[in-house]
C-alpha cells in the first residue's frame, strides 16, 4: 500500500500526516482507557491499535526515503546505518 500512496503525495506531507494521525489516535486512546471498559471498548481499542500501526508502517519507508534529501553523500552510509540500528 505505501508505494501507491507515497506516488501520489509528496513525501514530507505523508510523513507530517501519519505522525499527526498517530498523535489523534494515541490521544483517543487515551480516552478510550479513561472510560470503564467493555467488550465493545476492547473492540474499539483494537481497531486504534491496528490505525497506529499502519500510520507507523507507512511512517517508517517513508522517513528512509527522506534522508537522502537531506543528507549529504559523504555521509549517507553513516546515517543509514545510524537509523537502520534504531529501528
Amino acid at each position: 500500500m505505501t508505494p501507491l500512496i507515497t506516488g501520489r503525495w509528496r513525501l514530507n506531507h505523508l510523513l507530517a500526516v501519519s505522525q499527526f494521525g498517530k498523535f489523534l489516535l494515541l490521544l483517543f486512546l487515551v480516552m478510550i482507557f479513561s472510560i470503564r471498559l467493555s467488550v465493545n471498548r476492547l473492540i474499539l481499542i483494537d481497531v486504534v491499535v491496528i490505525m497506529i500501526a499502519l500510520l507507523d508502517g507507512l511512517a517508517e519507508p517513508v522517513s528512509a526515503a527522506l534522508i537522502p534529501h537531506y543528507v549529504s553523500d559523504a555521509y549517507l552510509v553513516k546515517v543509514n546505518s545510524l537509523l537502520g540500528g534504531a529501528y
